[in-house]
């Protein structure tokens, strides 16, 4: 028995047998590079470029069938990629949400120890004052005692007076 095949199976074979040559020219172009670059080519190969090509797909909204098609996939596994990239842009938005928080929070704390700083600054360089007025003070009491000293002193030095008989 022979198998007769229509245009259309025709046209999809001959549009497959062209991606796969494309793809193989691809692959063995990128080694090529990638050696140029000084890099073993051994650790890339073709399937990280069709990984990569889904996920842009993906990222384009392209259609499923049609990454199907485009990237020779035999199964559905293509499409875990596009779920893996919804998975990883939730991550990537929900890193954002929180590294603003804790950069908001990082920028509330900041204020908040200059504020406490600068109270706590006030409230030395009050102490200070205070305290400097209080040593002046006492200085001057200090001054004001020596100098009743030094009067009482020369009063004593001088002798009591005497009185003539």
């Amino acid at each position: 028995m022979s198998q007769t095949i229509t245009l259309g199976e025709e046209m999809q074979i001959m549009i497959t047998d062209l991606l796969k040559f494309i793809a193989q020219q691809l692959v063995y172009h990128s080694e090529v590079q990638v050696s140029l670059c000084g890099f073993n080519p051994d650790h890339y190969n073709g399937h990280s470029l069709r990984i990569g090509a889904a996920t842009t797909a993906s990222k384009a909204h392209i259609e499923d069938h049609l990454v199907k098609v485009l990237g020779l996939w035999s199964s559905d596994s293509y499409c875990r990629v596009g779920e893996n990239q919804n998975i990883l842009s939730n991550f990537e938005k929900n890193f954002q949400d929180t590294k603003h928080s804790i950069v908001e929070q990082e920028e509330s704390l900041i204020a908040e120890t200059k504020s406490r700083t600068m109270k706590i600054t006030e409230d030395l360089e009050d102490k200070k004052k205070t305290i400097e007025n209080i040593m002046l003070q006492d200085m001057k009491k200090d001054r004001k005692r020596n100098s009743t000293c030094i009067l009482e002193e020369r009063m004593y030095c001088r002798g009591p007076k005497t009185t003539q008989k």
